[in-house]
Formats: structure tokens, sequence, C-alpha cells
């Protein structure tokens, strides 16, 4: 399974004091025990978000090391991006998703945001891509979870994006055990 997680969806998914993370533990389990999963991401509105949820940086850059995070080319997500943003309407805020999807052939997306929702399942967001599942919750969407959405991913990158020197640093977010 290739997942993006939107980072509204990161405490569910990685933080056991999260009120849900009952509901999203089973995504970060699939991906470390299935040496094919990953997590993918890339483009500046995504690494902005991510900085922006400072513990889950260190996280994923632990993940990555490992081989469960995908990195995508950063240009053309941005490219795909801007794209959408001229043609779609401003309360699609998660565009950066949608380009995610569509430079990586990504298949599955997390995230808790409804409005993102009718956006993302719309066939004339993406080009070449499938119109992604998206996971909201272990109760409806487990059995997304499978090798099914495990895809060859187009356009990946090694290239890591520092991290801006005004930005500060928080603590280290640990694995989960």
């Amino acid at each position: 399974m290739c997942i993006i997680i939107d980072t509204n969806a990161f405490a569910s998914v990685f933080s056991k004091s999260s009120k849900d993370h009952k509901e999203f533990a089973c995504i970060f389990d699939w991906v470390r025990k299935n040496q094919k999963a990953k997590f993918v991401y890339g483009g500046d509105k995504y690494y902005e978000e991510l900085w922006g949820a400072n513990k889950y940086f260190d996280l994923l850059e632990n993940l990555r090391m490992q081989g469960s995070v995908q990195l995508i080319n950063h240009t053309l997500v941005n490219q795909y991006q801007l794209k959408l943003k001229a043609e779609w309407p401003e309360d699609f805020n998660d565009t950066h998703l949608a380009a995610i999807v569509e430079v990586s052939g990504c298949r599955l997306i997390c995230t808790k945001e409804e409005k993102a929702r009718k956006y993302l399942e719309k066939e004339k967001v993406y080009c070449n891509s499938k119109v992604p599942k998206i996971f909201r919750s272990k109760n409806t969407d487990r059995d997304l979870l499978c090798n099914d959405h495990i895809v060859e991913l187009k356009n990946t990158t090694d290239e890591i994006k520092k991290r801006p020197k005004n930005h500060k640093r928080k603590r280290k977010h640990k694995l989960p055990t």
C-alpha cells in the first residue's frame, strides 16, 4: 500500500495519545509490517505543513531511512499543484494532495477533512492517475489497506528539502512501539 497522509491525520496515525488513534493505527501497522508499503509525500506545500507539524518531520525522516517513506519529485508536484490552483475554487485547499496523486500514481489518501473529499474524488482533477480511495477510519475503510494499493510509484526522488533556518525545531518524536 502506498498512502499519502494528510497532515490533519498525523496525530491520529502516529500518536498513541490521540483520541482516535485506534481508528488510524492500522495504517502505521500495515506500512511497518509490509516491506512494499510506503508513506508518500512531496512538494513545497506538503513540506510547509510537515514543518508545521514539526514533531512528525523527524518521525517521517526516521521512517524514510528505514525504507517506509518515498519522496516524490518536488518540482513536478509543485507544477501540477499550481495548475490545479488556477483551475479549481479556492476552497479546494488540498491541491497538493491531488498533485502528489497525479505525479506519483499513488491510489490512497488518509485525510480527516470532509471538504477535501469532494475534490479529491473527482476524476476531472487528475489527468493521468486514477481517482484515489480515501481512508477515513478502520471501521469503514480497513479493507483499503491491501496489496491492491501497492503501486509502482512514478517520479520518485531521494532529494530531501532542507528545513528553513528560521524554522524552530521542537522535540523529536520517537517511533511508536
